[in-house]
């Protein structure tokens, strides 16, 4: 995607940020995190207060997509309209989301369309928890909440119609995995849909400064290694995903984002006041402060992006 050349951060202003960062954080720390399972978990686990209050009060952990360039919360239902819009097209009777987080988008569907059985995995024990909840709650009998890894599904071959995943395949420590495990449990003509932020450009076609705040970006959001989209593309090949078409929503998610970096400036406007603040919040949920002041940035200058991709199983 090509941004209006108004709406790219100077190099200057980047160094900016990554400046008010260092006065806070030991960057040098962050960039060197190792993130593994147990570190996902501890993310989510402690990010889960700041979601609630700061992001979304009915329990969505992903970006709003506001398409009209004005942030609002119904937002939050724009990736399960993406789903619904294949669920429209193939007429599945079952779906499972990976790393379904609180359940937002799973209750959704599940509520739209209460003939198909839907199944919801995840890492996380307090967002099984309160997905299950929400589910008994809401006497969503075709919602099925299970504890579980997407690098491993206990689901037979040839058993599911579609699988969908929103921001999350990003925490995969084997993206390969993955997408082989989906693949294997689809039924030919089944799709597998991801919904996540990629790299649009490789390491080396980008300055010191802009990988630096790539990684904490990432490392801040508990993601190892951030792939390219021609990288995931690829991986997605040699899984066996021949049938693949993609969209651009980088835009749909800046009004989210910028919402987010005030939130994120308000933190940092004071140095002193932050450093005490984080020693005395949980690490993780208080390094999303980085990512919230670094990523407008790094989506309006084409290091990050956002995407839909839709790989379908072969007949």
């Amino acid at each position: 995607m090509n941004f209006p050349r108004n709406l790219l951060m100077p190099s200057s202003e980047l160094r900016k940020k990554l400046d008010k960062i260092e006065k806070v954080f030991d960057a040098d720390q962050v960039l060197a995190m190792d993130v593994d399972q147990s570190v996902i978990v501890d993310y989510y686990t402690q990010s889960n207060p700041g979601y609630s209050q700061f992001h979304s009060t009915d329990g969505s952990v992903h970006m709003a997509l506001n398409f009209d360039g004005k942030f609002d919360q119904q937002g939050y239902y724009g990736q399960a309209k993406l789903v619904q819009q294949q669920i429209d097209q193939i007429n599945p009777t079952q779906v499972l989301e990976l790393a379904c987080g609180k359940g937002f988008n799973s209750v959704y569907l599940a509520t739209q369309n209460p003939d198909i059985e839907f199944l919801g995995l995840d890492l996380t024990p307090v967002h099984v928890e309160i997905a299950s909840q929400t589910a008994r709650d809401r006497d969503l009998k075709n919602l099925m909440i299970q504890q579980g890894d997407f690098h491993h599904l206990n689901y037979p071959d040839h058993s599911l119609d579609i699988i969908f995943v929103v921001e999350s395949l990003c925490h995969a420590t084997n993206t390969p995995q993955v997408l082989e495990e989906s693949h294997r449990v689809l039924r030919p003509g089944g799709m597998f849909i991801v919904i996540d932020g990629f790299r649009k450009k490789p390491s080396e076609a980008i300055t010191e400064d802009e990988q630096k705040a790539a990684i904490l970006v990432e490392k801040a959001m508990a993601v190892e290694k951030g792939l390219t989209l021609d990288d995931f593309l690829n991986l997605a090949h040699q899984a066996g995903f021949a049938d693949q078409d993609y969209q651009d929503l980088s835009d749909a998610i800046m009004p989210n984002l910028k919402r987010l970096e005030g939130l994120a400036r308000k933190f940092f406007r004071f140095p002193f006041l932050a450093r005490r603040t984080a020693k005395l919040l949980p690490p993780y949920l208080v390094k999303n402060t980085i990512a919230g002041l670094l990523m407008p940035t790094t989506v309006s200058n084409g290091i990050h992006g956002y995407f839909v991709v839709n790989l379908t199983k072969d007949q």
